[in-house]
């Protein structure tokens, strides 16, 4: 039985998105190594993870 869509599942991924466009941005433009590889690694690695988990 799937379970109802609340607005939190909506605007967690919302939230998390931001990291990634920056992350990708700075990658491309060299402003800072740390934080771009944090943007990319939420980005790919965290919102699947949290949308597999949410879907328990």
């Amino acid at each position: 039985m799937k379970k109802r869509l609340g607005w939190q599942d909506f605007v967690r991924p919302l939230a998390v998105m931001p990291f990634g466009f920056w992350g990708m941005y700075w990658f491309e433009h060299g402003f800072s190594w740390i934080i771009a590889i944090i943007g990319i690694v939420l980005f790919f690695v965290a919102l699947p993870l949290l949308v597999v988990w949410w879907d328990q």
